[in-house]
């Protein structure tokens, strides 16, 4: 490896704990210049690391804004320049760490005549021209860096996360405590806040801790967050006196020396492996505050600094019991101060549900479900919807609803419909719970807004490996509601820690009222003593009327007066009104 260039574009805390391969390059060669491609910003987190010579910034944003003014002349253009740039500094080797379609191109353009993929997916690892498998300590995230480094045989030393402060970030840091009055080790960093808002801890809790800190452990509380974080950051420290918020007041490489001064760090972020922390110090401490999805915790990379900066040793024993800290970041509902977030009138998070039902059938109903329950916890909703569709009024006193024409899986206008909405609503989270073209172009509209999207899957037909490969990486998780459409989506290629399933459910109490049974056998024209069974569903196939009917040759014998209802609408009804006319059937249809 005489010239090396490093692809890992994003994330923050991706980026961190990939930092340590550029080290373990040049300590196996000395001489070997180093490049490392990345999107501005992020690579602050990089400029003062001895061990990059060069930092190549990948103009994404400005590529996507061409793309969304449909700029494609010029899109082209720049393309094909940024592809002579790479080409002109002459990489003889290029490795992919973020084994994405993306970043696999990024590296095919660098024209090195040697190409390395890490794990690579959707399609890159036919731009390699070696892939390694991702390996390493399945519960230590970054790990995977660290076996590739070693599959290269590469010096990997501790290879522990780095993040270089150049001077003139530390002379800014230092200026900045002084104007607030900040001694090293004698203040406390807050990091409430990532890209997910889902993953946050209540802000009330927060507001909680913050006076503990300050009194208990006499340290001061700082809040850092960007620019975007000022207003929530503005509420945590509320009137309590002594909080400082910095939040939108530093970059990247300013709060990790900030980090790197304080004397505790209270942060979201994963369960980390312990000796998996950068910037360690023996006078400070870290407390971490895990998300309440548990599949993500070992396995969902770190989006900012935030999570990725959980850079200490771990907490004292006793500083639960010393700060009396919440146990976890979600309350169950109507349990403590998160039940009255609703009333106060602060918003969890936004989220818009795209629902492609026109009837109010059981997918629909257990939507509306959702959105009525996400209401009661302070949720916000949108829902899109078809136009005239059963549940656009339904839903109307819990979410707002956008209708608009949605014709199915032909429909690629549905892209550019939800894409307008999603930018001018800017919600949190995007849920796509149906099919019928809904879950690619809505999936794709998350993508192209960068938006985090889900999907929730409820059935069970079968997809083709690479129809699943190539869909399925829309989303960021996928939840099913049986684990028999989990299992097949597992046998189609999706990966394990990118599927839960959360079964369905239906409030029983508007079906559970008295009524008359005797009448209700009189208007049917049916003996008092009838047994009834009935079945209420859409009338396809899927739903297994077939299955019942042929049961009953078997059942009757012994429950002569059973009658069976068949309650629904589909395009089965005119088959089985003749199949019931035909036979010996007890069933009826209403």
């Amino acid at each position: 490896m005489n010239r090396l260039l490093i692809v890992r574009t994003s994330a923050i805390g991706d980026v961190v704990f990939a930092s340590p391969f550029a080290a373990a390059v040049k300590r196996t060669w000395p001489q070997a210049h180093v490049a490392w491609l990345v999107e501005p910003g992020i690579h602050e987190l990089l400029a003062a690391d001895p061990c990059i010579d060069e930092l190549i910034l990948w103009p994404k944003g400005e590529w996507k804004q061409l793309w969304q003014a449909r700029r494609f002349g010029e899109l082209f253009r720049r393309i094909r320049a940024f592809h002579a740039l790479l080409r002109a500094k002459r990489f003889d080797t290029a490795i992919d760490m973020q084994s994405l379609l993306k970043s696999g191109l990024l590296t095919w353009l660098s024209g090195a005549p040697r190409r390395i993929g890490l794990g690579s997916r959707e399609g890159s690892q036919w731009l390699m021209t070696e892939r390694v498998p991702k390996g390493g300590i399945a519960r230590r995230i970054g790990s995977e860096y660290r076996y590739l480094a070693e599959q290269l045989g590469l010096d990997a030393g501790e290879f522990l996360p780095r993040l270089c402060v150049g001077d003139d970030t530390e002379a800014k840091v230092q200026a900045l405590m002084a104007a607030h009055g900040l001694a090293p080790k004698r203040f406390a960093v807050f990091a409430p806040f990532t890209t997910r808002p889902q993953k946050h801890w209540f802000e009330d809790a927060w507001q909680a801790l913050a006076p503990k800190v300050r009194d208990e452990l006499g340290l001061t509380p700082v809040i850092l967050g960007g620019p975007a974080d000022r207003e929530a950051a503005a509420r945590i420290a509320g009137n309590t006196p002594g909080v400082i918020s910095l939040a939108g007041a530093t970059r990247l490489p300013e709060a990790a020396a900030l980090i790197r001064h304080a004397g505790l760090l209270v942060g979201v972020g994963h369960r980390t492996h312990p000796h998996g922390h950068g910037l360690r110090h023996p006078h400070r401490r870290a407390v971490r505050l895990h998300p309440p999805l548990s599949r993500y915790r070992s396995r969902q990379r770190p989006r900012d600094l935030a999570r990725a900066a959980l850079f200490a040793l771990p907490p004292p024993p006793d500083l639960r019991r010393r700060l009396h800290l919440p146990a976890r970041h979600h309350r169950r509902p109507g349990h403590g101060r998160g039940s009255h977030r609703a009333q106060r009138g602060t918003r969890i998070m936004k989220v818009l549900h795209v629902e492609a039902g026109r009837h109010l059938y059981g997918g629909a109903k257990q939507v509306l479900y959702i959105v009525e329950g996400l209401a009661r916890r302070g949720v916000e909703n949108l829902l899109a919807c078809p136009t005239g569709a059963h549940i656009a009024s339904a839903a109307g006193t819990h979410a707002r609803v956008f209708e608009m024409p949605m014709k199915g899986d032909v429909d690629i206008g549905l892209v550019f419909r939800l894409r307008r909405l999603i930018a001018t609503e800017r919600p949190d989270l995007v849920h796509i719970h149906s099919r019928r073209g809904a879950d690619l172009w809505g999936g794709l509209a998350a993508r192209l807004a960068g938006v985090p999207c889900v999907l929730s899957r409820r059935v069970d037909n079968p997809e083709a490996r690479w129809v699943v490969a190539a869909k399925y990486r829309l989303y960021d998780h996928v939840i099913t509601i049986s684990d028999g459409i989990r299992d097949v989506l597992l046998a189609e290629g999706l990966a394990p820690d990118r599927v839960s399933c959360v079964r369905s459910a239906v409030d029983p109490a508007p079906y559970l009222i008295d009524y008359d049974k005797a009448g209700y056998r009189a208007q049917l024209g049916l003996p008092a003593d009838t047994l009834l069974v009935g079945i209420v569903a859409q009338l396809i196939a899927r739903k297994g009327h077939r299955h019942l009917l042929a049961a009953l040759k078997d059942v009757l014998p012994h429950h002569r007066h059973l009658q069976v209802l068949v309650f629904g609408r589909g395009p089965l009804e005119g088959e089985l009104r003749q199949a019931i006319a035909d036979g010996d059937s007890p069933a009826r249809s209403a």
